[in-house]
């Protein structure tokens, strides 16, 4: 999973966990949050992405682009990667 840390005291956090299994436990303990508004700097078009607390999800390989138009797509799709990372 493709994940970006909302501010640089996340990423350290995250640059700290040894494996995916506390990467993981990581994500889930840091809140409740299941979508980001962001904007594409080139363009400056506002897009949704999912999110897992403080981590946005940008996709599960490289070649996935989570943007969605609305929040309500954004939100399902992050609720659904939560229950995939709480099931792991």
């Amino acid at each position: 999973m493709l994940i970006q840390a909302r501010n640089k005291t996340w990423h350290n956090k995250l640059l700290k966990c040894k494996n995916e299994d506390e990467r993981n436990k990581l994500m889930l303990r840091s809140g409740e949050e299941s979508c980001r508004q962001m904007m594409n700097t080139k363009t400056f078009e506002e897009f949704w992405v999912p999110a897992i607390g403080q981590f946005s999800v940008r996709g599960i390989k490289e070649a996935d682009e989570f943007e969605y138009k609305t929040m309500k797509e954004a939100s399902e799709k992050g609720l659904e990667l939560r229950k995939e990372v709480e099931q792991a």
